[in-house]
Formats: C-alpha cells, sequence, structure tokens
C-alpha cells in the first residue's frame, strides 16, 4: 500500500548507456537495467557489471534510483558467478534486484538479508493471493503480469506493506511472462535465460480458418498514458516502461512523455502519443489494464515498427514520388510504404525538396503504388531535439547548517541531513583582519558553491566574529569535505556479505522403480484412464469429482491437485481455498509444471514451502538433471509423455481472427490449431480464464528411463488432454517398465511409432 501524498515512482528502460542517461535526462524517477548475465534481455548491449558502481552514482546524484534485472533462471553450475555477481550489485549500492528465481530470492535473504528484492512480472502475479504470497515470501515489490486489470490492481494495491509496480508502456507477451516455453521448443533459445527468439511475431496458419496466415500471436503494444490518473488514485508505487531493447531515443520520447502526463500536462498528450507513435508503432492498446477487448488486443498487421500514416504517393517518375502530407520531410527522416508488387519497403530519405505547402519531392529506393500510404517510421527532427547529454544535477537534497567563526580558532561547520548530524574544522584557526574583516554574504557565497552535488541549503546560519578574517580556500575546503562525506555515508550500507550455503545434502540414490503420475486436463480423457497404473493423479479442482476421486482411491492411488498456470500462486488456488471438499480430501500438493525449478537453492525453498513433489523444469538435460539430483535430496518429477503449455494467454488468438465469435470462453471446450511454416501444428485449448498453446508433439522422455532411474528421479508424469492422446499405449508401457529390461523396453516403444519431441532432454536450452 502506497503511502498518503508520496510521490509516484516512473521506472524507465536503461540497456544500454545512452537509454540510461536518456531515461534520467527526460524525468526518470528509477532505471532498471541488466548486466552480462542472468537478466531477461540478454541480447540488449547491457551495462558492464565493472561499470555499474559509476552509473549507481550518477543516478543518486540526481536523486534516481537502479534496479538490476536478475530475473532469469539459474542453473547449479552458473552460481558462483552468481555470488560474484550479486556481490558486486549490492557493493555498487544498487537499489535493489528483480528477480525471477525463488532460489536467487532464498540466497539473498541469507546473504543479504536486508537488500531489496523485487517481484519480477515473470512470476505471473495477478491477483491479491499472488500479492500476498510475494509478501510472505519476503518480496518488497510485486512487477504485477501485464495481464491484470486496473480493477484487481486496486484490489491488490490496498495489501500493505508491499509495492505495486504496474507496466504502463511498451511490448506486450501474448503470453503470460514466465509461463513461455514456445522459443524454448522451437529452437532451444529459452525466454526464461533471456534468449527469447520471439517466434509470436511470426506467421502461423489457422487450420480451421482455411490455411489463413497471420501473426496470430503478435499483440499491439501497451500505451496506457490516458490511465495514469487512474493508476496513481489506485495506490500504485511505479509506473514501468518497457523497452531495454529500445533505442535511447526511444527512451528518452517515451519517458518525456510520460513524465508530462504524471506532472498533469494533459493537454500535451495528443501530440506525445503521436510522436511515441513515430519511435515504435506497432499499434497500440490499454490492454488488460482497461479490460479490452480480445480483438482490440491482437495486432494482426505487421508485427514489427509500422510508423504512422502521414500522407500518400500523388505520383512518380524517375525515382522520386511527389507525396502529399503536412508532415516537414527531411533527410533521416525513415518512411515505409508498399511497392507495385504489395511488398513493403523501408527506407531512409537522402533527399527531399518542399513542393508547396503540403507537397514534398523524395528519392524512392522502389516504384510504389500511386495513391498509396506513407508511413513515417522515424521522425529525424524529434530525434535530434530529444538530446540525452545535457544532464545536469539539480539540487533536491536539503540541508541545515551553522557555521561558527571566531578569531584565533578553528572554522566549526555544523549541517544536519536526513535527521543526522556532522560537525566540521577547518585545517587552520581564523585571523584578525589587518583592515577589513570579512562578511556574512562573502562566506555564504562560498558556501553555496555545491554545483555538481545534489545539495542545497535549507537554512545556513552563520555567527561572524567581528573583525574576523575568513579565506576563501579555508571556506571551499570545508565545503568540499563536508559535501563529499555527507554524500558518502548517506550512501554507506550495513549490509554485509554472509556467506552461505544450503543444508549438507547426501542427494538423491539411484531407484530402482518409480511412481508414475497421470495428471488430467479434461474431463472426457479422465474417463479413459485406468487409476491402476499409477501412483498418482493430478487433477484441476474444477475437474474434480467426488466419486472418480473414490473409485482412484481405493485402488490406493494418491490424487492431488495441479494447476497450469501460475508461479507461486496459481489462478486455480482461489478455487480451492474457497472449496472445503478440496481441502478435506486433496491432502497433498505437486510444484505443478509452471515453476520450472532449476537450481539447489530454488527446490529448497519450494520443499520448505510444503510442497511434497516438486517437478523439475522441462527446459533440464538429462546430464543437469542428474547434477541437480545428486545434489539435493527430494522427490522429484519429470515429464514422461504428454504435450505441454508453450504459452498461457488470456488472449484468445481464436477470437482474434474472428474464427470464434462465442462469449463463453471459461466454459470453451474446442481445440484449435495453429501450423507454422516448417508445418508444425499446435493445438490451443481453452480452460477457464486462459487459453494453452500447446507443444506441437508431446514431451517423451520414456527412453530415458534408466538414466532418470540412476539419477534418483522418483516420479514420471504423464500429461492427458483429449482423446486423442495414446492413453491404452502409454499404460501398456507402464506395465512393460514394472518387469522388461531396459533394451527389451525401448525395442517395444520402438515399434509403437509414438510421437516425441526429445530435444530438450538431450541437449537443454540456452
Amino acid at each position: 500500500m502506497k503511502k498518503e501524498n508520496e510521490m509516484i515512482e516512473l521506472l524507465a528502460p536503461a540497456g544500454t548507456p545512452d537509454a540510461f542517461y536518456a531515461a534520467i535526462r527526460y524525468g526518470a524517477n528509477a532505471v532498471y537495467l541488466g548486466v552480462e548475465s542472468f537478466n531477461a534481455r540478454m541480447g540488449a548491449e547491457n551495462i558492464l557489471l565493472a561499470d555499474l558502481p559509476d552509473y549507481v552514482e550518477f543516478a543518486h546524484l540526481r536523486n534516481v534510483k537502479v534496479y538490476v534485472a536478475i530475473n532469469t533462471l539459474i542453473r547449479d553450475n552458473e552460481w558462483p558467478l552468481l555470488e560474484e555477481t550479486m556481490e558486486k550489485i549490492v557493493d555498487s549500492g544498487s537499489d535493489a534486484v528483480i528477480l525471477q528465481d525463488l532460489g536467487v530470492l532464498t540466497y539473498m535473504q541469507e546473504a543479504y538479508p536486508s537488500f531489496e528484492c523485487h517481484a519480477s512480472t515473470q512470476f505471473s502475479i495477478y491477483n491479491e493471493a499472488g500479492v500476498r504470497k510475494a509478501k510472505e515470501l519476503g518480496f518488497s515489490r510485486v512487477v504485477m503480469a501485464r495481464e491484470t486489470s486496473i480493477d484487481e490492481i486496486e484490489k491488490c494495491a490496498k495489501i500493505e506493506g508491499i509495492e505495486l509496480e504496474v507496466f504502463v508502456h511498451g511490448a506486450l507477451c501474448v503470453s503470460a511472462s514466465g509461463q513461455c516455453l514456445l522459443s524454448s521448443s522451437r529452437g532451444g533459445r529459452s525466454g526464461n535465460r533471456g534468449r527469447c527468439a520471439q517466434p509470436c511475431r511470426l506467421n502461423y496458419q489457422s487450420q480451421e480458418a482455411h490455411g489463413l496466415e497471420a501473426p496470430w500471436l503478435s499483440l499491439k503494444d501497451l500505451c496506457g498514458i490516458e490511465e495514469i490518473e487512474r493508476l496513481i488514485q489506485c495506490g500504485v508505487h511505479s509506473l514501468k516502461i518497457e523497452g531495454r531493447s529500445k533505442r535511447p531515443a526511444y527512451v528518452a520520447g517515451v519517458v518525456r512523455s510520460y513524465r508530462q502526463a504524471i506532472d498533469g500536462k494533459q493537454e500535451l498528450l495528443p501530440v506525445r502519443i503521436e510522436e511515441m507513435k513515430s519511435l515504435y508503432y506497432r499499434g497500440f492498446t490499454k490492454g488488460l489494464l482497461n479490460n479490452a477487448s480480445i480483438k482490440e488486443i491482437g495486432s494482426q498487421g505487421q508485427p514489427n515498427h509500422q510508423g504512422i500514416s502521414v500522407g500518400h504517393v500523388k505520383r512518380y517518375s524517375n525515382g522520386k514520388a511527389l507525396i502529399e502530407s503536412k508532415h516537414t520531410f527531411v533527410s533521416g527522416d525513415g518512411i515505409r510504404y508498399q511497392d507495385r508488387e504489395g511488398e513493403w519497403v523501408g527506407q531512409n530519405i537522402s533527399w527531399s525538396e518542399s513542393m508547396g505547402e503540403t507537397l514534398t519531392l523524395i528519392r524512392f529506393q522502389a516504384k510504389p503504388r500511386i495513391s498509396g500510404e506513407v508511413f513515417l517510421t522515424k521522425n529525424h527532427a524529434l530525434e535530434k531535439f530529444l538530446d540525452w547529454n545535457q544532464n545536469k544535477i539539480e539540487p533536491w537534497l536539503g540541508i541545515d547548517g551553522q557555521l561558527v567563526v571566531e578569531i584565533g580558532k578553528k572554522l566549526q561547520l555544523v549541517v544536519i541531513c536526513e535527521g543526522k548530524s556532522w560537525t566540521f574544522e577547518s585545517e587552520d584557526a581564523i585571523e584578525a583582519a589587518r583592515s577589513r574583516g570579512s562578511n556574512k554574504e562573502e562566506i555564504k557565497k562560498q558556501l553555496n558553491k555545491m554545483g555538481g552535488t545534489p545539495f542545497y541549503w535549507n537554512v545556513l546560519d552563520i555567527t561572524l566574529a567581528e573583525l574576523a578574517y575568513v579565506p576563501a580556500r579555508l571556506v571551499n575546503e570545508l565545503r568540499r569535505r563536508m559535501t563529499e562525506k555527507v554524500w558518502n555515508e548517506r550512501l554507506m550500507k550495513d549490509d554485509s556479505n554472509v556467506r552461505v550455503s544450503l543444508p549438507d545434502s547426501k542427494g538423491n540414490p539411484a531407484v530402482n522403480t518409480m511412481k508414475y503420475t497421470a495428471a488430467i486436463y479434461g474431463a472426457k480423457i479422465g474417463q479413459q484412464i485406468n487409476p491402476k497404473f499409477y501412483d498418482q493423479i493430478w487433477i484441476l479442482p474444477e475437474l474434480e469429482t467426488e466419486a472418480w476421486v473414490a473409485k482412484a482411491r481405493e485402488m490406493g492411488v494418491a490424487v492431488g491437485w495441479t494447476s497450469l498456470y501460475g508461479q507461486i500462486m496459481p489462478e486455480t488456488s482461489q478455487n480451492i481455498e474457497q472449496n472445503d471438499w478440496n481441502q478435506t480430501h486433496l491432502g497433498f500438493q505437486s510444484s505443478g509444471i509452471s515453476l520450472f525449478p532449476m537450481n539447489q537453492w530454488s527446490i529448497y525453498r519450494l520443499q520448505n514451502l510444503g510442497l511434497e513433489t516438486i517437478h523439475l523444469s522441462p527446459e533440464l538435460s538429462v546430464d543437469q538433471i542428474r547434477t541437480l539430483s545428486k545434489g539435493i535430496e527430494g522427490d522429484f518429477e519429470v515429464m514422461g509423455y504428454g504435450r505441454i503449455p508453450l504459452m498461457s494467454m488470456r488472449h484468445c488468438p481464436m477470437k482474434s481472427m474472428g474464427i470464434c465469435t462465442g462469449n463463453l470462453c471459461e466454459s470453451c471446450s474446442r481445440v484449435y490449431h495453429l501450423k507454422d511454416k516448417e508445418e508444425r501444428s499446435y493445438p490451443v485449448a481453452r480452460m477457464g480464464e486462459f487459453s494453452y498453446l500447446l507443444s506441437h508433439e508431446p514431451i517423451s522422455n520414456l527412453a530415458f528411463l534408466s538414466e532418470l532411474k540412476r539419477a534418483g528421479i522418483r516420479n514420471l508424469r504423464f500429461q492427458f488432454w483429449d482423446e486423442s492422446d495414446p492413453v491404452k499405449t502409454l499404460e501398456k508401457w507402464v506395465e512393460k517398465s514394472n518387469v522388461a529390461d531396459r533394451e527389451e523396453l525401448n525395442k517395444w516403444l520402438d515399434r509403437q511409432d509414438l510421437p516425441g519431441d526429445q530435444s530438450m532432454i538431450k541437449w537443454g536450452v540456452k
């Protein structure tokens, strides 16, 4: 909950040094950035860790905070580098770290207990239950998921003891952040590891729409500038701009626009919105902040920067086009238009000539369509105006001072800043003047020379002995020592590094037999499953029926609840908390498949939260699983066979493309399909509030049974979605796995010709 009269924070991206300076120049109260390792924008230039203290000092002198994003999942072999990185971040004076990995949070709380940790949007927190859980875990701030409405944000903001940060501008992921495996499945580049290849921006064919092809998963960009006042009234602490991969000019222009909106300059909004469109635009939406319709969120057009329409082609000859437009074109402007074959052409203007008030002759690189629209993709005049190299230090930190001047004694200056006091003395004693003594105005003039520092005098009292002569060098030296000491002591951290390690563990010994788990996500498929083949059955709470559970338990099968969505607080948890029957009869919990633990520290924390079975990240290779399991003991589970959700979407692509026109989304049972250019067909299934893009093939780790047993993995999971799943074949495999040797079992498996993807368990991901 935000305190009354507390200023709202404008938080800006700093993916490059120039973007860092641009953000501060145009009014950001805080910046977030990444260093060489462990951040979700590994493709950005980022800030060198060795240079971080200099950037932090630059920001702090201007009353700007610095948050460092360590918002990826970490492997055990990377832990020494993580510890070294965290030590340098803390020592740099940075104000907080933004985390995705529960293991990293746990480590930070042990090693640096007073250092602030923010829960990344990768945690997928979008309701009160999630915010409360984040507070319980020890986060000081939650970056709300971009799927959260303002109505829900307002409820969350009333929770005391934790801050809320909300995205207001920039790219939208179609999947809930932290819940996307599409890039991993297509090419081994994990979004959870900062390597997302953005396959959501590619074209896909809709099999239900006769092969209609478009970027169906690509969304417009968020622009919440018109909702600023309401968000401030809600009690949000921080308004966040996305864009660590964007150009410095983008950062400058967007920060300037939102700074002016926060400061109440509403009359400038129409102009600023148009300027932001010229900086980057693939369509703007208020997104789910304002409960926008699904059709309004989807871009459906080109998934990259489209620019803004500024005119059309009147005629063309000899490589030059006459453009009718109110925009004044100059060399360096970027434009976009369609050629006569309908292909889009982008170019920078190298030559132009005004032919009248609204007519400009421009040299074109291709023959344009006559009457075709011309889009401005770069406003050279605007970007030239947005100069971020003039970052003056404006005084913002008030101090009270009292200077005592006595002949024969040293100058004594007592200052008070933020409730703390210091006393300074000059090097030499004061002598009597031979003729005229110093006056107070002369001394004040020297003490006021605090340029390059954040200080100004609230109060400055001077007690001056008659005929005392005060050399300017003594005053200047006293002032310099004062500003340096007060500033440095203000920055001092009392958080020293505590060397910590996990409790000793023998790890998991090899096992001879495994438990088999069925995870049921469809009501119809549940009727085909024979509980006798499984040791555990996970079900979605909304699918659970008392009779079905009773039947399974009569066979000695444990039944528990699981979830498809959510990191530290699944969506279905609210249903369970409100359902006494579930609480009474479903007695244990699994971490589900959406937590993606990759290291011993995260497993240690999940176990302490009471989770009995930990499902390891599907992005781990069998070698990485072996290393992890040998380092910490636990009841671990990996995928045996089944499709996994690659995306969890509030957005329904079928609604966006007009294939589905119904309004009963939460009870929709249809499965649609999207096909990529490699002819891979991805099922799209709706369950409750979310649509799930499933893997094009089931994940199949059955051939690695022996390796997983040697690694000490105790549970193998089968995921069942609909009646097309090969239930009987898999149950036959379960039956044979208990009696057949490895070679015989794998030969039998080969004869079944089951479709399956083994890429991640073989090689892992980047």
